[in-house]
């Protein structure tokens, strides 16, 4: 697959148990957020 949908990386984080469940609006949102960082670590 060369580009993920909101609802295909939906049901495919939660095919491998990544995290339980998860909203389509919300994965939606989560590839929205520009720079983001998984750990919060900040520059400065």
């Amino acid at each position: 697959m060369t580009h993920w949908t909101p609802t295909a990386l939906a049901e495919e984080v939660v095919a491998r148990r990544i995290v339980p469940s998860i909203s389509v609006r919300h994965v939606g949102r989560l590839l929205k957020v520009p720079n983001s960082s998984p750990i919060g670590v900040g520059i400065g």
